[in-house]
């Protein structure tokens, strides 16, 4: 390929002492079709004079296309980690940090170059930690899937938030787990409604049973002392028939 041309021009002229020489080059195939292939030259010497080179050349082309694949998918899997809302973090089994988003960078205030590598522990409190440690061991013995759980983290400002936690592991060539991800979702915001409509509902009814309560009180209370004024006015009524004012007074 004229592309290819000068890198072998300078593959030729190699001082001599360079003995093995290496370039990747691109040539058009008996198909029509350009493939990539690894040179390596030695140069055959006469007297420190190069008389001719022995070499092999290996074609990469399959390779080199799933190597650009294989690049393209992690640049793809890093923008969708760096690009979603939700804070996210990868850690391997031993608990140690090994990749952070913008998100989660944001809601906890620390930056991914202070935490790569250290121990995730460290950033909770030791009863915070346990839980998440407890779920991590818990889908670690499992080998596959994902484990959900709620928990709480102290956010930048120094709030404690509720959280939901997602955990999913990744797996090598093999299906040995090499890491666990993580993504949380603030739902602070949730449990606090839901608490305050627990409230509200425990409130209703502690006044409905009061409500009850005095109207029964109130019912015993007044029974007594209504009967006798009905009495004393039934026989008021019959004895002031023949006075129509004092009659109507008593009924």
């Amino acid at each position: 390929s004229p592309t290819s041309r000068a890198g072998v021009q300078a593959l030729l002229q190699a001082p001599q002492r360079d003995s093995v020489r290496q370039a990747q080059v691109l040539i058009e195939g008996p198909d029509h079709r350009t493939r990539r292939l690894d040179l390596t030259l030695v140069p055959l010497l006469d007297g420190g004079v190069p008389v001719g080179y022995a070499g092999s050349a290996v074609d990469v082309t399959d390779l080199a296309q799933s190597q650009a694949q294989l690049q393209a998918q992690l640049a793809f899997n890093a923008s969708m980690i760096e690009s979603n809302p939700l804070p996210v973090v990868v850690r391997d089994t031993s608990n140690r940090y090994l990749r952070v988003n913008h998100a989660w960078e944001a809601f906890t205030g620390r930056s991914r170059n202070h935490v790569i590598g250290t121990l995730a522990s460290v950033a909770h409190p030791p009863e915070h930690a346990a839980v998440h440690e407890q779920k991590d061991q818990e889908l670690l013995q499992r080998g596959q899937g994902e484990i959900r759980y709620e928990a709480k983290i102290f956010r930048a400002d120094g709030a404690l938030r509720d959280i939901y936690v997602t955990k999913a592991l990744i797996a090598d060539a093999d299906g040995r787990p090499v890491a666990i991800l993580a993504a949380f979702m603030d739902i602070s915001e949730i449990r606090e409604a839901e608490r305050m409509t627990r409230l509200a509902r425990d409130t209703a009814v502690a006044a409905s049973v009061a409500k009850t309560e005095f109207i029964a009180n109130v019912s015993h209370e007044l029974r007594t002392p209504l009967q006798s004024i009905l009495g004393f006015s039934e026989i008021g009524a019959r004895r002031a028939e023949a006075q129509v004012r004092l009659a109507a007074m008593f009924g």
